[in-house]
């Protein structure tokens, strides 16, 4: 439910980053049932930049491939609709943001945190994530904070406010938000996927990874890739992988997390330290 409060305060501003139109167009043949695999191929080819950007991925080291894919339509055949689409989410969002430097704010550890956060929630839903796919998870990890970054950017002095008051009174960041704002990043982030029309599965992990009660009305898959990524985000602050914009993000204590035990999770922690710096190096080229 997005407060009117909210939409008040974000709804009039003008520079608030946008899909580009092919990815808009790309949501809605993903909905037609009847659409061809050549007509989203040339729905994804009307954006070069974007098309060239996704095939590089493929090809890089993040996936290991041996043989070399050219085109799209390679694409959708080795990977499939989902995982492009998915992939092309993630890499247009990173551009979108890719000249945030905002007075006071440390884009490092934010990106740090929120790649940190999608490649655990990618390993924990190829580890037993209950049916969810794990390019998914990744990238709904990966823009779980998004609404946090569009508040610093856009609202920067309240949110000043906001973090002061959370060291202040030593409180959790989203009742901190709560409390300057009269809303969080967590709603934040769902009311800026909902402009952008993405999949429902990454706004409610937007929406819901610092919640512990869920509407019933979701489904079960949606609940798993909310509770990996929230999951994700936590074994991020307890492992100190960039900053969430809490107090203080490493407890230096693993907990287990969504059924995984404490040593899995040390272990998923310690594989994605390892991998962070390689992934942003790989994205940030893209």
């Amino acid at each position: 439910m997005i407060s009117d409060t909210l939409e008040k305060r974000l709804g009039d501003i003008e520079d608030l980053p946008t899909l580009p139109l092919v990815l808009q167009q790309l949501q809605k043949v993903i909905q037609n049932e009847r659409t061809s695999m050549a007509q989203i191929a040339a729905v994804v080819a009307k954006d070069q930049a974007l098309a060239s950007r996704a095939i590089r991925l493929v090809n890089s080291a993040w996936y290991g491939r041996t043989t070399r894919i050219t085109s799209i339509q390679q694409v959708l055949v080795t990977l499939g609709l989902s995982t492009l689409n998915t992939l092309m989410l993630g890499l247009t969002v990173i551009k979108l943001f890719d000249n945030s430097r905002t007075l006071g704010f440390n884009a490092r550890s934010f990106w740090e945190h929120s790649f940190g956060t999608a490649l655990l929630a990618k390993k924990l839903a190829l580890q037993g994530g209950k049916g969810c796919d794990a390019e998914e998870c990744f990238v709904a990890g990966l823009l779980h904070d998004m609404g946090r970054l569009v508040m610093e950017q856009h609202l920067h002095e309240e949110y000043v406010a906001a973090s002061q008051l959370m060291q202040k009174n030593r409180q959790t960041l989203l009742s901190a938000e709560k409390s300057i704002f009269g809303f969080s990043h967590s709603e934040t982030g769902a009311w800026l996927g909902k402009r952008w029309n993405i999949p429902r599965k990454l706004i409610l992990a937007m929406e819901l990874h610092h919640s512990q009660l869920f509407p019933p009305d979701l489904t079960h898959e949606e609940k798993e890739v909310v509770k990996i990524v929230s999951a994700a985000n936590s074994l991020c602050l307890e492992g100190g992988i960039g900053t969430s914009g809490e107090i203080c993000n490493s407890t230096e204590t693993v907990h287990p997390h969504n059924g995984f035990s404490t040593e899995t999770c040390i272990r998923l922690v310690g594989e994605a330290k390892k991998e962070i710096t390689a992934t942003l190096q790989e994205w940030n080229t893209l």
